[in-house]
């Protein structure tokens, strides 16, 4: 079975992101993480397809896990996606220099989460994943 990883200190916003693929590819396990602090030793044993990292959290942000991912060279070419409530340009500058794959802002709106879940499926399954 084919995997995402969440990582989000939000409860909600990781049931909404996990509702809406769910509805795009059904059969996806999803990984979900509520802090990155386990983030590297999860994508080794877990292997997902790609992950879906937000960036304000407590503790360590998502450019500090996304930061450790790259600097790990057992994980350093996996997908990562941001996902932020942040619209802020200097984040995505940042992003960009950290070496994410992608950047997408967090909908208001169950149906926006649909469409961000499309987004994110043709991302991985069709541009990060070969045929």
């Amino acid at each position: 079975m084919r995997k995402i990883l969440i990582i989000d200190d939000d409860k909600t916003d990781r049931l909404l992101i996990k509702k809406a693929l769910l509805k795009v590819e059904s059969d996806l396990e999803i990984i979900e993480l509520a802090s990155g602090r386990e983030a590297v030793s999860t994508i080794k044993s877990e292997s997902p397809l790609a992950t879906l990292l937000d960036i304000r959290m407590p503790g360590i942000d998502g450019f500090q896990v996304l930061k450790a991912i790259r600097e790990d060279t057992k994980t350093r070419s996996h997908p990562v996606i941001m996902v932020s409530g942040s619209d802020e340009t200097s984040d995505k500058s940042m992003a960009n220099e950290f070496g994410a794959d992608g950047y997408l802002v967090k909908p208001d709106s169950f149906l926006g989460y649909g469409e961000l879940a499309q987004v994110i499926y043709k991302s991985v399954f069709e541009r990060l994943q070969p045929e």
